[in-house]
């Protein structure tokens, strides 16, 4: 049996895309866009193929990064109109910036862990028991660690509020949670940097604290005024959906793990 291959841009007869067993009319399938392998396999198709994947989503990544810190508005437009080959998808994007911020994490001192232990230990003493207070301390810290990928869930609420806020400007919730997560991404970027001077500056926890959450509600508001056009009204409208969603799921987060810090059975 002769051996399929796939190069160039000339039609392929009778050769079917291995994926959807769609008949191929090129080196990409046009009903499911898989690019047809070359076979048999070889070690330099498969470095071939890795090299291709890799180095577009490395171009995809450096590209959003970079237009995002100078040309926001061509970011949004394009991912608005349909592009998804030049920039990365604010999903993927942000997943990959939280998964670096994760890894990072750990390289945190155990000092800067053991001071905020004590503070969420201060917040609920007298309504909880030890044991339950340190339950409660615990799944903090857990959440904490995991914390930008809840990003992706604490700008819903904003985007929903902007959708509310901004009647006539016809955009969608999925088109304001979009420029959302670009925004938080770059925020948390920043926020490596801030994080790492200030443990290097031994800053006391609170403080810097403080400044990673003012700048993560800073920058968001940044991205959707570069977005929505800077104006008084526009301004008024945009910070106060952003202090509203971010208080909101702040607040609901709270609740919820001092309800199952209070409610889980077999402590005292």
């Amino acid at each position: 049996m002769p051996h399929d291959t796939a190069s160039g841009s000339q039609a392929i007869a009778g050769l079917t895309c291995r994926s959807c067993a769609t008949p191929l009319q090129g080196p990409f399938c046009h009903a499911c866009g898989i690019k047809a392998p070359r076979l048999p396999l070889t070690l330099p198709g498969m470095w071939q193929d890795f090299t291709e994947r890799v180095l577009h989503v490395e171009k995809s990544l450096k590209r959003t990064v970079g237009h995002l810190c100078w040309q926001p508005q061509q970011v949004f437009k394009a991912f608005m109109q349909g592009q998804r080959l030049r920039y990365t998808h604010p999903l993927p994007f942000l997943v990959a910036i939280a998964t670096l911020c994760v890894l990072l994490s750990h390289f945190y001192g155990d000092a800067y862990f053991d001071a905020y232990r004590v503070k969420l230990l201060q917040q609920v003493w007298g309504s909880l028991s030890p044991a339950r207070s340190a339950l409660y301390a615990q799944l903090n810290l857990w959440l904490s660690l995991s914390m930008p990928y809840w990003m992706l869930v604490f700008t819903l609420p904003s985007a929903g509020l902007l959708r509310l806020l901004f009647p006539r400007q016809g955009f969608t919730v999925a088109e304001a949670w979009a420029v959302g997560l670009y925004g938080i991404a770059m925020a948390m970027l920043l926020d490596l940097a801030v994080s790492g001077l200030g443990q290097w500056a031994q800053m006391p926890m609170l403080r810097l604290q403080i400044i990673t959450d003012a700048m993560l509600l800073l920058i968001s508001i940044a991205y959707y005024l570069a977005w929505l056009g800077f104006k008084p009204w526009t301004l008024l409208r945009v910070v106060a959906a952003c202090l509203f969603g971010f208080a909101l799921m702040n607040q609901l987060q709270e609740m919820i793990i001092y309800r199952i810090a209070a409610w889980l059975p077999g402590l005292q």
